[in-house]
């Protein structure tokens, strides 16, 4: 009888360090946790700081609006306007077949090739740069899920093919590929810039900062020579003389004498800049800087000009003109004909070597 009452308080004893132990290990383990967090929010609070923003803050490109280009008049003759492109979140869109059905009616784009797009496993994809403003309302219109629109700036050429030569044209990242567009491309780019901003769990952009400036980083602008009516006139002129004589192509450089500056600067055949990839390389060329040619015959009225004026020679001196052949070193010169004696004035009409 005395065994029972001693094993009762053995397992009393047991009971109660048990408990003992539980409530030290958990005791010690909030004390861990009170230290922890003590060290974290006093001792190590701007590393994780740190740690959290670079999470959840970002830093936007935000692109440089490319400068302008004028002629000597102010009038445009390159731009930059601002248009909506269509993208899509492909994980928000429940239904790919019917919004690719839909979106294919508006954007002028196969069904198939816009489903391929819309069923891909990402939260974003390009389905058409450059809407017209008629393609953006009827897309908003159809008022589907996950599709949204991304403003971008696109070169725009408003005379379309005046001084496609000279203008150039610039690729869909906005950089210079030909003519002034790509010589004077560091000044008509500019520097783009950064806004400060975070993302939220679903993506989404939260400008922290306010929001930016609808313009944007600005570029230089260029103010040319060239003036837009005489170019123009040089271009039409210039096409009617190829065509009425069959030629393959032709230049006209119109320069102001006392200043040299360019006032027209034409080449034919044209191409238009705003579609510039429906053209080949062979057409984008300006011959008018590109090529040289010999000068022939038109450079005899500046030689004979600056004889007559430096009193050398005289209109009515006569020259002998070899029969139409003149030997000098290793090379032959001819004539179109035999002409022997000739005036200063003769040799200009006859055109003579």
């Amino acid at each position: 009888m005395t065994v029972q009452p001693r094993q009762n308080n053995l397992e009393v004893r047991w009971i109660r360090f048990r408990v003992l132990l539980v409530a030290t290990g958990l005791l010690f383990g909030f004390l861990l946790l009170i230290g922890r967090s003590f060290q974290v929010q006093f001792f190590q609070w701007e590393g994780w700081a740190s740690v959290a923003n670079k999470q959840i803050r970002r830093d936007f490109h935000i692109e440089a609006r490319r400068g302008e280009i004028y002629d000597r008049n102010g009038q445009e003759l390159a731009i930059s306007i601002e248009l909506e492109s269509l993208a899509a979140n492909p994980r928000a869109i429940k239904d790919p077949e019917g919004a690719a059905k839909k979106l294919a009616a508006v954007v002028e784009i196969p069904a198939t090739r816009l489903e391929k797009k819309l069923r891909q496993h990402r939260a974003f994809v390009w389905l058409k740069h450059y809407l017209t403003p008629r393609q953006t309302d009827a897309v908003r219109a159809l008022g589907l899920e996950g599709i949204h629109f991304v403003k971008e700036n696109r070169r725009y050429y408003p005379n379309v093919e005046l001084a496609g030569h000279l203008l150039g044209f610039v690729g869909r990242d906005h950089i210079g590929l030909e003519g002034l567009e790509v010589a004077q491309d560091l000044l008509l780019a500019g520097e783009s810039g950064t806004h400060p901003g975070a993302k939220d769990a679903r993506g989404q952009i939260i400008y922290t900062h306010g929001l930016p400036a609808a313009s944007g980083p600005q570029a230089y602008s260029l103010r040319l020579t060239l003036d837009k009516r005489i170019q123009y006139i040089a271009e039409r002129e210039l096409q009617k003389t190829v065509t009425d004589y069959g030629a393959k192509g032709g230049m006209i450089v119109v320069t102001e004498p006392k200043s040299g500056e360019i006032l027209a600067m034409a080449v034919f055949p044209s191409f238009n800049p705003n579609s510039f990839s429906s053209y080949g390389p062979a057409v984008w060329r300006n011959r008018a800087v590109t090529d040289a040619f010999e000068p022939g015959s038109t450079f005899k009225i500046f030689l004979m000009a600056a004889a007559l004026e430096e009193a050398l020679v005289h209109p009515d001196d006569l020259f002998y003109c070899e029969n139409g052949k003149y030997k000098v070193v290793n090379h032959t010169i001819h004539d179109l004909k035999k002409f022997g004696w000739l005036s200063l004035a003769q040799i200009l009409r006859f055109s003579s070597n």
